[in-house]
Parts: C-alpha cells; sequence; structure tokens
C-alpha cells in the first residue's frame, strides 16, 4: 500500500510542465512586455529591410524579464527573416 502511494506521489507535480525550468525556456506571451517588444521590434527592423546592424542595450533589475525580452524578439527576427528569405540567427 505504502509503495502505492509513494508512486503516485511521484507522478504529481504543482508544474503543469516541467518545461519551465529549463534555462532555455522562453514563454509563449510575456505579460507587461509587450510594449517593450514591440519597440525593439521596430528598432530592428532595418536589419530586415535594408541589411545594417543595429545595436542596443536592455537593462533592468533582476528577474524583470530581459532575456526572456530579447530570447523572443531573436525569434521574432528569425522567422521574420526566413519570410523574407535571409539567413538570419540569434
Amino acid at each position: 500500500m505504502k509503495r502505492l502511494e509513494g508512486e503516485r506521489l511521484s507522478r504529481l507535480s504543482v508544474f503543469k510542465s516541467r518545461r519551465v525550468l529549463l534555462l532555455d525556456y522562453t514563454p509563449v506571451r510575456l505579460p507587461h512586455r509587450e510594449r517593450e517588444l514591440e519597440q525593439l521590434k521596430s528598432y530592428f527592423e532595418p536589419v530586415l529591410r535594408e541589411d545594417v546592424n543595429v545595436k542596443t542595450h536592455v537593462y533592468g533589475s533582476i528577474g524583470s524579464g530581459k532575456t526572456a525580452l530579447c530570447r523572443r524578439l531573436g525569434k521574432y527576427l528569425e522567422d521574420e527573416a526566413v519570410k523574407a528569405g535571409k539567413n538570419l540567427k540569434y
């Protein structure tokens, strides 16, 4: 009986997906960062249209979402580059 209870408890988790615990995980939605994402997209549009380099500095408090925001931007730029027939890697 104790073995069955132990097995059942080992399958229970407070997480819907353990993937969210991985270092490279980026959430699909970034609450409260939509405005910043749109602003960064506009800064980097010349990269897709004109083949120029763009640099920017993203700063903020620890845990404020800087890395997730930049990863989301990188994914967007890669997807848009594919549509434009360009090779761009984040």
